[in-house]
């Protein structure tokens, strides 16, 4: 039985989208007769359940996390994180350490002398590890640097994590028209929840909105991404569970760890890229979306090359590759 360990960290600045994602690719493993674990620094919201072991790093209270400065996303600096997990796996054994966390860099993975698992949404940092997941669209030149010679590239939607309940709701019927919106933004700041709670009210005028907050909690999620006829919502991982669900999404970035990656979606059809939200009010993207939604062609477009894309399979394609190179 091979031994997972998971590194991440979720809160209200650095979002939850990192959290479900490894939740994913955890009961995946776990499915394979695995044995999970997490670890995650004490600043993480423990209010969040995990249903695997979890360790804690005793992390700093009064470190300043800022959702667009990646290093402090560990709730200390990195020396104290190095020395932290170097102790806890003197201690613990483990056949692979999945990471996925912004605020490590190549030093520090290459400090731990276990096989390593890294999702890499940036493109930009180097690491260093033996399986490297990039579920986005993008160049395979972006990967050529003698750092990855012996790394195994998990790369593209093929590989995208998409929990059971989105697999199950794929909808492949035909847009006859739109009626039903269904509005999700992901984590988001106080000053944006105002602009999108303003753009609901305009859009529920002429349609029926489902609308997703922090405020607002949908029971399924999958259930209404599935019955709506298209979404509004940003370019975080969301996306590839909307084109699995088959539901043609208008995107607005919200950080800038999303522009690429839905510029390249925007590319390939499978999103309709509308701008991002820090530099529009809840006015202009209303009048952005009025414009779109004139559109019915394109959404039928997105729909049918969004389904093509994402089967809904990334996760086992994930594990077995995995495995295999384990034994």
């Amino acid at each position: 039985m091979k031994k997972i360990l998971f590194r991440v960290d979720f809160n209200q600045v650095i979002g939850r989208g990192h959290l479900s994602r490894c939740l994913t690719l955890a009961k995946e493993f776990k499915e394979q007769n695995c044995e999970v674990e997490f670890i995650c620094g004490t600043h993480s919201d423990k209010v969040q359940d995990i249903p695997f072991s979890t360790h804690w790093i005793e992390t700093q209270p009064s470190f300043q996390i800022s959702r667009e400065n990646y290093t402090s996303w560990l709730g200390q600096d990195l020396k104290e994180e190095r020395a932290a997990i170097i102790n806890f796996l003197e201690s613990h054994t483990y056949d692979l350490m999945v990471i996925d966390h912004y605020g490590y860099d190549e030093e520090l993975e290459s400090s731990i002398n276990i096989p390593k698992l890294i999702f890499d949404d940036m493109q930009g940092a180097l690491h260093k590890c033996d399986f490297l997941l990039n579920q986005n669209i993008f160049s395979k030149s972006d990967y050529s640097h003698a750092n990855y010679s012996d790394t195994k590239l998990l790369l593209g939607p093929t590989y995208s994590l998409i929990r059971d309940e989105f697999i199950q709701e794929r909808n492949t019927k035909d847009i006859k028209e739109i009626n039903n919106i269904f509005l999700y933004m992901g984590t988001c700041t106080k000053d944006l929840e105002i602009k999108i709670d303003d753009l609901v009210s305009r859009l529920s005028e002429n349609y029926q909105v489902t609308y997703v907050s922090s405020k607002n909690f949908v029971a399924n999620i999958a259930q209404e991404m599935s019955f709506a006829d298209i979404g509004i919502g940003s370019g975080g991982v969301t996306t590839w569970e909307r084109n699995c669900v088959g539901l043609p999404t208008l995107v607005f970035t919200t950080t800038d760890n999303q522009v690429l990656h839905s510029k390249n979606a925007d590319k390939e059809g499978v999103i309709k890229l509308c701008g991002d939200t820090r530099n529009h009010s809840s006015e202009s993207m209303f009048e952005i979306i009025d414009k779109e939604l004139s559109n019915l062609n394109q959404f039928k477009d997105i729909k049918s090359k969004g389904l093509a894309l994402v089967d809904g399979k990334g996760k086992s394609r994930i594990v077995k590759i995995i495995l295999e190179s384990l034994k």
